[in-house]
């Protein structure tokens, strides 16, 4: 498990490697829909288009220049209530239905902050029509797990109920809309279970209670204001002093038929929709009085503002960015024309921020440029920096003057360039994939379109509308846009720091004031790179090409050792998904390199080959739709992500030159030297991420190859630690490649001849150390550095490995089941975590090796409660099988899984990627549905008296201050 920081950092697809350091970037709000700005404007734009009915006239959302998506239904109800619906065939009959409120935590006032998120935690907890207790089990008799099917969120301005359906069946659409009509107008709000939640909402608190949520939270205090600031979330207390009542006049004022929209997206007819909104919908009338909406608007700022933030686990950081206040869209041309300077612009300079991360003696390790819309108040234009310690004041001065930079000199014409055919490339590849584009996302944007008053466009026609005035995107546009909202400088600094900066904010202004004195000159114009692999030696041959008719695999071998494996499908239209394993993996990685794996998710993609850095592969690679990069799985060096049919050949150029000469170099390691102490400390942070990289490790009495217990070993290791192992294995161990999706197999054939089919390779495979979970069955403790009411919980039995499939799965549902009663018992009936989860871990790797997990988030003092109720409910499958229903509750979810997996290329590409070297792996997808739904409930009872009769391994995770007392 990859620590909290960095699993939120990312790689920009579509401008290039550039380093996003999402965790510290001012806390990204729920949606970014990209406007002009206030006070800001665009150079003139071209003649708007020949349109048809611009605008929602359903919806009163006027427009004289942007058409709305042609395939969506728009309707208001009589009482109100906005709906939208728009057909998305996939070929699975999934829906995705989600239910937008127009208020969130912002409209609380004093005494009752807290309220918008509580009310959304009670809506899962009875209603007029549905009991307290059973709607959640109501869901997973359809197939729809609680979480990743069933869920909720509330924002600062809005909350939003969703529904992932994993079929069209009368009966799941019908008890969806019920369910969410029932969200929407009947919730009821009984003392007792008000007061059962509030242990619940506690838990989720604390869990969210992280240092970069403290840093956000000063961001908003000093930048924004303080309502803002002081609706990020509540305290015990304000918690505690909420009751039935004012949820009810919460619930009341807000949730009313003029403040909700419904949409539905999916396969279905929309005009049977239609009708079954307006007969479910038509009566939900409003309770007591409207409460008027809160208007979040800020005012513009007349001076600088400087803020600090001190804590230990926090890394330095120098955050600049310019405020003003939120404009609504107007659904012009110029907003569309805005959202594209700012890709552009934030793009060309997260791109130069990070080539300083990579010099000699860098004044940075990286930075990350945006341009965002904060829940209808406010606006910002800048961007962050990482420092390293000591060293703010480089990253502040960087920051001053290349943001003067910007504003005098703009961005050069090769930079735009890169920027247009990134632009081009996924505009494009959008507009192609819209048929199979995730049913969640689409929903949620059309949603989030009607909080914002705005008109949703489909991917064709943003690709469409971008290419109109595309040609009219030049460098001086640019420069008069910059200078138009970005300005000559930022509105507000802050420096976060582990200590206290002297002179605090003056020190800031001071330092600020300083960089503005130094001159700076114009950025210098970079020219083209050739991609230099191209020649891979002798083009292979083809010793075995094989048809696995049922499955629709073609598998072909080459005569050095390489394996293609395809499968065509059209789920994805012009789109290819990739999977490529060579090597062992982690499984053959020596025991003296603790950290190996988790160092290599950050350093392969910031790593780049022997003729090129990440600079030059970032040009290189512009314009196309392709993946970098590798991952450390148990049994293979795994590099896989997604392409298109037009860039697939290129694609395969760059996974055989990644295996054949990854640079391993030196920029890398700098790089890699300034994280590796962040990380350590943001893992020893955070008591969930210091336990999942610990676990398996300590269950296997520490064998490294599956984690570490103490973070600081990640300063330890060396871009020449991976050079030694993954190069190793890159160099020698056995490559298959899984292509799925719309290609042309003759094609990919003879590519993959020039390509990895071409290395002259010395194949050889490592031989795996066994592994066994660990005799010593006592109580592990880990300390964390994170708040002292934080911590986590688990007990871990011992299983068995994956080559049993039926007993793999009846472990599954045994886990499932586990987590079903434990939602129920810790969560819902003790109060005492708001995360309960449980989990089989099965392995093909190491033969014998698997446990099953019950975990929980946990303050210190409830951890021996929950403990023993973990214990409680694990004797209880070893007493008596589950009923019936708990059982279809558990499987039906994992069965909907399923099918949707096998409706995506990503859902096949493990199963192809091992055709040949695994084929045992083809039956297991053959039977696998089969197989689950012949388990039994004596089938269960019999596991659970199996594996639950071995002592448990508790592994707790508490702060470092309860040390003494533990």
């Amino acid at each position: 498990m990859i620590c909290g920081f960095f699993r939120r950092l990312a790689i920009v697809p579509t401008f290039g490697f550039a380093l996003v350091l999402g965790a510290l970037v001012v806390a990204a709000p729920a949606r970014a829909q990209h406007n002009n700005g206030a006070g800001g404007t665009t150079p003139a734009l071209p003649a708007a288009p020949a349109q048809a009915e611009p605008g929602i006239e359903e919806w009163s959302i006027a427009s004289d220049e942007l058409t709305p998506d042609a395939s969506i239904i728009y309707g208001i109800l009589e009482n109100g209530m906005r709906y939208a619906i728009k057909p998305h065939v996939r070929g699975s009959g999934e829906i995705s239905m989600r239910l937008l409120i127009d208020t969130g935590a912002l409209a609380e006032e004093e005494g009752e902050v807290g309220a918008a998120h509580f009310v959304e935690h009670m809506a899962f907890n009875g209603s007029t029509n549905i009991p307290e207790g059973t709607l959640i089990p109501m869901l997973e008799r359809l197939g729809l797990a609680f979480g990743p099917d069933t869920n909720a969120e509330t924002a600062m301005d809005y909350t939003m109920y969703k529904l992932e359906l994993p079929s069209a069946r009368a009966e799941v659409v019908d008890t969806s809309l019920k369910i969410l009509r029932e969200i929407a107008g009947e919730l009821t709000f009984p003392e007792g279970a008000v007061e059962r939640e509030k242990g619940i909402m506690r838990s989720e608190a604390q869990l969210r209670n992280t240092t970069p949520a403290r840093r956000s939270n000063e961001f908003f205090r000093t930048a924004f204001n303080d309502r803002v600031a002081g609706r990020t979330g509540a305290t015990p207390e304000q918690l505690s002093s909420l009751d039935a009542a004012k949820l009810r006049a919460f619930y009341d004022g807000y949730y009313r038929p003029d403040r909700a929209t419904l949409v539905v997206v999916g396969d279905y007819s929309p005009q049977r929709m239609q009708q079954k909104i307006i007969d479910l919908f038509g009566d939900w009338k409003a309770e007591g009085e409207a409460r008027p909406r809160f208007d979040p608007t800020l005012a513009p700022k007349t001076q600088t503002a400087f803020g600090t933030f001190v804590d230990p686990t926090v890394p330095e950081i120098v955050e600049m960015q310019r405020v003003v206040p939120y404009q609504a869209p107007t659904n012009t041309l110029a907003d569309f024309r805005g959202k594209v300077f700012d890709q552009i612009v934030t793009a060309t300079i997260t791109n130069r921020l990070n080539v300083f991360a990579k010099q000699e003696n860098p004044v940075t390790l990286g930075g990350n440029a945006g341009a965002w819309d904060y829940f209808q108040s406010a606006k910002t234009y800048g961007f962050i920096l990482l420092a390293h310690d000591g060293q703010w004041r480089s990253s502040l001065d960087l920051g001053e003057q290349e943001w003067r930079r910007l504003f005098q000199f703009g961005i050069t014409e090769g930079e735009l360039a890169e920027a247009k055919r990134n632009l081009e490339s996924d505009y494009s590849a959008r507009a192609k994939q819209a048929p199979s584009m995730n049913i969640g996302d689409l929903a949620q944007t059309i949603a989030l379109t009607s909080l914002n008053n705005a008109v949703y466009l489909s991917p064709a026609q943003e690709r469409d509308l971008y290419r109109e005035f595309a040609d009219s995107i030049t460098p001086d546009a640019v420069a008069e846009y910059i200078r138009s909202n970005w300005g000559s400088g930022p509105d507000y600094v802050m420096v976060a720091g582990k200590t206290p900066l002297p002179g605090e904010t003056a020190t800031i202004a001071a330092a600020l004031a300083e960089s503005a004195k130094v001159a700076v000159a114009e950025p210098t114009e970079l020219g083209d790179v050739e991609f230099a692999y191209t020649d891979f030696g002798t083009p292979g041959k083809v010793v075995s090409d094989k048809w696995i008719s049922d499955l629709g695999i073609r598998a072909v071998a080459f005569d050095n050792g390489f394996k293609l494996n395809m499968k065509r499908t059209r789920y994805e239209p012009g789109h290819v998904a990739y999977r490529l394993e060579v090597g062992g993996g982690s499984s053959v990685i020596p025991q003296d390199y603790p950290g190996l794996t988790l160092m290599t998710q950050i350093v392969s993609p910031i790593d780049g080959l022997g003729a090129h850095d990440m600079d030059d592969l970032r040009r290189i690679m512009s314009g196309q739709q392709l993946g970098y990069g590798f991952s450390v799985e148990q049994d293979a060096v795994v590099m896989e992500g997604n392409t298109t049919r037009d860039n697939a050949d290129f694609q395969m150029q760059l996974l055989a030159a990644e295996v054949a000469d990854k640079a391993f170099g030196t920029q890398t390691q700098r790089q890699w030297t300034g994280y590796a102490p962040i990380i350590a400390t943001d893992i020893t942070a955070a008591p969930m991420d210091m336990y999942f990289n610990a676990l398996d490790s300590i269950l296997t009495d520490g064998d490294t190859r599956l984690g570490f217990t103490d973070p600081q070993v990640l300063t330890q290791r060396s871009v020449a630690d991976l050079k030694t192992v993954i190069g190793g294995q890159m160099a020698t161990g056995p490559i298959e490649l899984a292509l799925v999706g719309d290609f042309n197999e003759e094609e990919m054939i003879k590519v993959a001849a020039t390509t990895l089919g071409a290395m002259k390779r010395n194949t050889t495979d490592q031989a795996v150390a066994p592994l066994s979970f660990s005799r010593d069955r006592s109580m592990r403790t880990l300390y964390h550095s994170g708040e002292a009411d934080q911590g986590v919980i688990s007990l871990s039995w011992p299983t068995d490995d994956a080559r049993d499939l039926r007993e793999s799965l009846v472990l599954e549902l045994l886990a499932k089941l586990m987590e079903l009663r434990s939602v129920e018992k810790l969560r819902e009936e003790l109060g005492a975590t708001y995360s309960p989860y449980a989990f089989a871990a099965d392995s093909l790797a190491f033969k014998g090796y698997g446990h099953l997990t019950v975990l929980a988030s946990a303050e210190p003092g409830n951890m021996p409660q929950l403990a023993e109720a973990m214990r409680e409910l694990a004797q209880e499958f070893a007493d008596a099988p589950p009923t019936s229903d708990a059982l279809l509750r558990a499987r039906l979810p994992i069965l909907e899984g399923y099918e949707r997996q096998e409706g995506t290329n990503m859902g096949w590409t493990f199963i192809v990627s091992d055709t040949q070297s695994n084929p045992d792996i083809l039956d297991r997808r053959r039977t696998r549905a089969e197989l689950l739904r012949s388990v039994t409930p004596k089938d269960i009872q019999k596991a659970a008296k199996a594996y639950f009769k071995e002592a448990p391994i508790e592994i707790r995770v508490v702060p470092q201050r309860a040390a003494t007392s533990d």
